[in-house]
């Protein structure tokens, strides 16, 4: 069944509003991080990425690299228009991440949620994929 579901997703059959596409990203076999796809508005026909990477493979160019391959991918299967990232502000990394792929900044959400007990402001940031500027 879990086969049939995903193999479903990625010939874009079956992707709904607050479902996750979840990858494992690997490097010679071995996992270094995940990455996702969620669907945030089908008629919009937007969706949101997230990714988290292992601390000692920072600064490589894998999370670019990845989330590049996944935004291409989803905008084939997907037919998407927007793609939407988002980071903690402050996050200077997983903000160059979402820039070196093209994405522009579109908003600032003030102590949109908590960390450590710290609330924490979020970076919102957009990707047209039919306007040409989308990742190459």
């Amino acid at each position: 069944m879990l086969r049939e579901k995903f193999q479903a997703r990625c010939a874009g059959e079956d992707f709904y509003v607050d479902d996750w596409l979840s990858f494992t990203l690997e490097l010679n076999g071995e996992p270094i991080g995940l990455m996702g796809l969620s669907c945030v508005d089908e008629e919009l026909q937007q969706a949101e990425v997230g990714y988290l990477l292992a601390p000692e493979y920072h600064g490589h160019g894998y999370a670019s690299e990845a989330l590049k391959t996944l935004v291409n991918w989803a905008k084939v299967y997907f037919e998407l228009h927007k793609v939407i990232g988002r980071c903690v502000a402050g996050n200077q990394a997983s903000a160059s991440v979402l820039e070196k792929c093209g994405f522009q900044l579109e908003g600032r959400l003030r102590h949109n949620h908590r960390i450590a007990g710290q609330w924490c402001d979020d970076l919102y940031y957009g990707l047209l994929l039919d306007d040409g500027s989308s990742t190459s």
